[in-house]
C-alpha cells in the first residue's frame, strides 16, 4: 500500500465544519474562528448543520465526510461544493476502494 501525504485545503475546510456545528468543545477550542464565521452562516445552513449533527449523534463530522471525499482520487484538485453534491460518484468510488458501509 502506498501512503500519500500532502497539503489539502479541501480537507482543512471539511475539518473546519466541526467548529461550525456550534458544539461546545469546538467553540471553546476555536472561539475566535467560531465568533468570526458562524454568524455569517445563513439560518438555513445552521439548521442543516444541526440536523446533520442530530442524525450522526455527535458533532464530529469531518472523519466520515473526509473518508467519503478522499475516496475520489482527484478530490484535492476539485471544487469542494461540487464534491459534496457528487453522491453517486462518491458512492461508486467507495465501492471500488472497499470503503462501503
Amino acid at each position: 500500500m502506498k501512503l500519500k501525504t500532502g497539503i489539502s485545503y479541501n480537507m482543512d475546510a471539511l475539518c473546519f465544519l466541526n467548529i461550525m456545528t456550534a458544539d461546545e468543545m469546538y467553540v471553546a477550542k476555536h472561539k475566535e474562528a467560531f465568533d468570526k464565521w458562524y454568524p455569517q452562516l445563513s439560518d438555513e445552513i445552521k439548521l442543516k448543520m444541526r440536523n446533520v449533527v442530530a442524525a450522526r449523534g455527535n458533532a464530529m463530522l469531518s472523519p466520515i465526510i473526509t473518508l467519503f471525499i478522499s475516496s475520489l482520487g482527484d478530490f484535492n484538485s476539485r471544487n469542494l461544493i461540487e464534491l459534496l453534491g457528487s453522491f453517486q460518484e462518491i458512492e461508486s468510488s467507495m465501492d471500488k476502494n472497499s470503503l462501503s458501509f
